[in-house]
């Protein structure tokens, strides 16, 4: 990425910069092509003295698929947070994303759980978070923006994600161990667009998935998971470009997304607070500085002599943005 960086994305922030040198410059990428799989908020500007720096290190930079997409979703409102709050976890799934299941729950005291994730903190007592329910199709797409309801405000999908060589095959894979197996396809999600308000309200869907906005097929179209959601009504949604190893460390910034979302990240990070783009950022950028501060609820797995640098781009660099 650093021939990238150094053609493609440093004149573009230097030129940006010149015009609003006090601002903090905020890009909306289309790419063409095969340059849809490329991780351009990772490209790497140059190297300084304490390493290489990226483009998300001078830049809020999120991504859409083509410019219809982005005025669309750029009139939709944004659900309030305090409204429905949904953790999905498959049943199937290993323990480190039931883990990381459990630990978003927390940040929202009040979120539903679809799946079996156990022993989620009720901060405000017992019984005041919603029962928890079966990971199925049928109960998640309760939650998922389109057919005639706007969806959950926060929906955090933790489940494998299938990029096929047909797009509209690609799939959320919910519980596919289950006999029916319970997916998701690209092409049911689309569906659930038909009949609603293009300016419809939308939630935020984060899909920590591996390859939730990958296309493997028609590029130029760039028809991924991601995508597919916003089609189908969702404000803004998070998903990854590659196969993400199931690795504490993306659990990470999973986790740091929604702390800086939500406002823990006070008084440091105040732009991230309600804005996605922003959130992830510097969720990206935590894993980036040497100096962070860790949280409570993260210092067991944040040890130095892990051997797992945190900075490593192939963790938090799979991880994009699209939509307001």
């Amino acid at each position: 990425m650093r021939r990238a960086g150094e053609v493609a994305m440093t004149p573009l922030l230097d030129h940006l910069r010149s015009g609003r040198p006090h601002r903090l410059p905020r890009l909306v990428l289309s790419p063409v092509g095969v340059l849809g799989m490329v991780p351009w908020h990772a490209a790497r500007l140059s190297d300084g003295p304490a390493g290489p720096v990226y483009a998300c290190e001078n830049a809020v930079i999120s991504h859409c698929s083509t410019s219809r997409q982005l005025v669309d979703v750029a009139a939709r409102s944004r659900l309030p947070w305090d409204r429905t709050q949904v953790v999905i976890a498959d049943p199937g799934g290993t323990r480190a994303m039931h883990a990381e299941a459990r630990q978003i729950a927390a940040l929202y005291p009040r979120a539903t759980v679809v799946g079996p994730v156990d022993d989620v903190p009720e901060p405000d007592g017992p019984g005041t978070r919603p029962p928890p329910r079966a990971a199925s199709a049928a109960e998640v797409r309760s939650f998922l923006p389109g057919r005639g309801d706007a969806g959950a405000a926060v929906c955090h999908i933790n489940c494998h994600a299938v990029a096929r060589a047909t797009p509209a095959r690609s799939s959320l894979e919910l519980h596919p161990a289950a006999r029916p197996p319970q997916t998701l396809t690209l092409a049911e999600i689309q569906s659930f667009a038909h009949g609603r308000d293009a300016r419809a309200p939308g939630g935020l869907l984060v899909l920590a998935n591996c390859t939730s906005d990958l296309a493997l097929a028609d590029y130029d179209e760039a028809l991924t998971l991601s995508t597919a959601f916003l089609t189908a009504g969702a404000a803004s949604v998070v998903g990854s470009l590659w196969a993400i190893s199931d690795d504490v460390r993306t659990s990470l910034v999973m986790y740091m997304f929604h702390h800086y979302l939500i406002g823990r990240g006070l008084p440091t990070n105040p732009e991230a607070v309600g804005s996605p783009a922003d959130a992830l950022r510097a969720a990206q950028l935590w894993m980036l500085d040497p100096h962070r501060t860790v949280p409570p609820a993260l210092t067991h797995l944040v040890k130095p002599d892990s051997g797992l640098p945190l900075d490593a781009p192939q963790i938090w660099a799979a991880f994009t943005h699209h939509g307001h």
